[in-house]
């Protein structure tokens, strides 16, 4: 899944439907499940596990949960044998929900491009633009001694994205104490699986998950005097 285009889809999608906020927020709150699985096409998240990431009442988790699936922005099915309820993420970019007519011109044209490019080609363009001379130089700066072998992953890797992106990376790596090629590749990693490849992207997906962890603390604060533990209530209904 390409998580930028499928924010910027949803959004889209609300200027021309009209959904309670409770149901925007579960659609996030889904989101952020899904991306912890890894974008599987179908995961199990616990009742509980998604009342403490949005605060929502059984009730009213309920109720959000039915209207996306009216409105075909979900798939969900009910837990069974000790398991989780499934939920599935409609790929909005690829839904019929759409009608290119109702998009605006720019996000038309990015979200309907053709997805079946030569991704040799393009890995050959972005090397041609950024051998990762300033990666390689930064990470000497304030990693380690460059040997061959990291020089080479940090070239993959700048194969992969754009350069600017690995740098971006490594950055974050720095500002959050990490100190090895491990924990930089971590966070590449995480964001080649949300589909992301600009600096932007970046930016946005980190600014959602840094909101919706505040928010998840918040949470866990007011809930925390709870009579029963989230660890009890995770054995009645687990992950599979």
């Amino acid at each position: 899944m390409n998580y930028i285009k499928q924010l910027n889809m949803f959004k889209q999608y609300l200027e021309h439907h009209e959904l309670p906020s409770v149901a925007i927020l579960l659609w996030h709150t889904l989101m952020l499940i899904n991306n912890r699985t890894g974008w599987k096409k179908s995961f199990n998240a616990p009742q509980i596990l998604i009342q403490q990431y949005s605060g929502l009442t059984k009730q009213r988790l309920s109720d959000a949960r039915k209207v996306l699936v009216e409105h075909g922005l979900i798939r969900y099915a009910k837990g069974n044998k000790g398991r989780a309820p499934v939920y599935e993420m409609i790929i909005l970019y690829d839904s019929f929900l759409f009608d290119k007519t109702d998009l605006s011109p720019d996000l038309s044209a990015d979200l309907y491009e053709d997805e079946s490019r030569n991704i040799p080609k393009l890995k050959h363009k972005q090397k041609s633009s950024s051998g990762g001379e300033q990666a390689t130089q930064f990470y000497e700066e304030n990693f380690s001694q460059l040997t061959p072998a990291v020089g080479n992953i940090i070239e993959k890797w700048c194969e992969l994205f754009k350069e600017e992106v690995v740098l971006e990376a490594m950055r974050m790596t720095v500002m959050q104490g990490g100190k090895t090629l491990k924990y930089i590749e971590k966070i590449l990693t995480a964001w080649s699986r949300a589909g992301l490849r600009t600096v932007k992207e970046v930016r946005v997906y980190e600014e959602e998950k840094e909101s919706l962890r505040i928010e998840t603390g918040t949470v866990r604060k007011q809930e925390h005097a709870g009579s029963k533990s989230l660890f009890d209530e995770l054995r009645e209904e687990m992950i599979v």
